[in-house]
């Protein structure tokens, strides 16, 4: 509330907290409104699309609608709603493919209504669309951004550097190490291999100047990292014994309420890497943990390992660690994959033709 206000209410004779709070509670429920407001608009314009793309599939399937047709479709549309933007004759033949996408699936009326993908914004669904060609994927990153409102630009990058791939894959011992309700949310949270292609990293590049690189540009760190990170230091110090040590990176995530450190390493994994990590998880158990935070994680992240030799290196050490590897250059090259292998707006139109 602003000054004028709280003058006004006590000038008034009004109790100034009894107002504040029942102007709280009215703007939360406008705020909450426009949020359920929006998201039914926008569930509302999914369907809108869907329904459009399987009628014009249907027609092109029994009745051998062609381009030409499609094309006076639009033209029609836009004539008899001239104000209402949206039905381009690409974006039409958008609609027809976001409905192709997941015909396929057998699901009645309401589970289809459920689905994750009318949720999100169109831009969203056409990056799904003309992106991914599998189902799974699709749905999976679909429920990711619903999670995370995150925008197309974060999705796009997600699907670039393959999270879906990358996710949970990092080579770890949880399952040895954690309470099995742990052990599962922990797997999620790490990913092999980490992206860093935004970050000016090099391929040749000491450990503490890609930890410079890295905490510059600190929110881009994070996000590659994902939901939950909170940064705690860089080079964080620890005194033991009379003597100071070091933790290139310490995180606290805050969905798994616990310390995470980071080990950086700028060439490949060697086992006395598990070692050193070991140590200062019993430091920082020892030292900042507190008793209502859970087990803290360790992570070696290095340029390469090799899979055998980081699993004889976990196998018989009795704290939470995974080994995982970063890449510097690895979205050019996706990105030049992805134009190879997906069709593009007018190789989707010329199938529309031929079909």
């Amino acid at each position: 509330m602003n000054d004028r206000s709280l003058s006004f209410a006590s000038k008034k004779g009004v109790d100034v907290e009894i107002y504040q709070g029942a102007l709280k509670y009215i703007s939360d429920r406008i705020s909450a409104t426009q949020v359920k407001i929006a998201s039914a608009l926008t569930n509302e314009l999914m369907h809108l699309y869907w329904d459009i793309g399987k009628v014009v599939s249907e027609k092109q399937r029994s009745e051998g609608w062609k381009s030409e047709v499609i094309a006076k479709l639009c033209a029609d549309i836009k004539r008899q709603f001239p104000d209402t933007k949206g039905f381009s004759r690409t974006n039409v033949f958008r609609m027809r493919a976001f409905y192709q996408a997941y015909q396929d699936l057998a699901l009645d009326e309401i589970e289809l209504a459920s689905l994750p993908i009318f949720c999100l914004p169109w831009r969203h669904n056409i990056l799904l669309v003309e992106q991914l060609t599998s189902l799974d994927e699709r749905l999976w990153y679909a429920k990711r951004v619903q999670i995370q409102n995150a925008s197309s630009t974060l999705l796009s990058s997600w699907i670039a550097s393959n999270l879906f791939h990358r996710e949970g894959k990092t080579l770890t011992n949880f399952e040895n190490n954690l309470p099995q309700n742990q052990f599962q949310a922990a797997t999620r949270q790490f990913k092999d291999p980490y992206i860093f292609d935004v970050m000016g990293l090099k391929q040749k590049m000491e450990e503490r100047e890609i930890e410079k690189r890295l905490i510059a540009n600190i929110q881009e760190f994070l996000l590659e990292l994902g939901k939950g990170f909170a940064f705690v230091g860089r080079q964080y110090p620890l005194k033991i014994n009379g003597k100071l040590c070091y933790i290139d990176l310490l995180f606290y995530h805050i969905d798994l309420e616990c310390y995470v450190v980071i080990e950086l390493k700028s060439r490949e994994f060697r086992p006395e890497h598990i070692g050193k990590l070991n140590f200062y998880l019993s430091a920082v158990d020892n030292q900042i943990k507190k008793s209502h935070h859970n087990e803290t994680i360790g992570i070696v992240l290095c340029k390469t390992h090799d899979k055998v030799w980081a699993e004889y290196a976990l196998r018989k050490t009795g704290a939470p660690m995974g080994i995982a590897s970063f890449e510097t250059e690895l979205v050019d090259k996706l990105n030049a994959r992805l134009q190879q292998v997906l069709p593009t707006i007018n190789e989707l139109e010329l199938e529309l033709e031929l079909d």
